[in-house]
């Protein structure tokens, strides 16, 4: 994307996503977020870890963003009680 440009995205359903870039995972610096629509459910509530790869599915988050998603900071139901959760707040 260009600079100064940006992207949006309507959630029309319940559901917890976890949204990552590729690119900077594969520079080493990782860079995700955790969406939570109204209902913590779906396959992202399952820890980010233990995740399996499917030929023609997208790749699981590498080790660092996978941990960063199963810290319990960011559970989705905290998420919903809090409405975000500063970085500083990852334990």
């Amino acid at each position: 994307m260009a600079v100064g440009t940006y992207w949006l995205a309507e959630f029309e359903a319940e559901g917890v996503w976890n949204l990552y870039c590729p690119p900077h995972e594969g520079m080493g610096m990782g860079m995700g977020m955790r969406i939570v629509v109204d209902e913590a459910t779906g396959p992202a509530t399952e820890p980010a870890g233990e995740m399996e790869y499917e030929p023609g599915e997208s790749l699981p988050p590498q080790e660092a963003l996978a941990a960063t998603f199963d810290n319990e900071s960011i559970d989705p139901e905290t998420v919903l009680e809090e409405g975000s959760v500063p970085w500083e707040d990852l334990e």
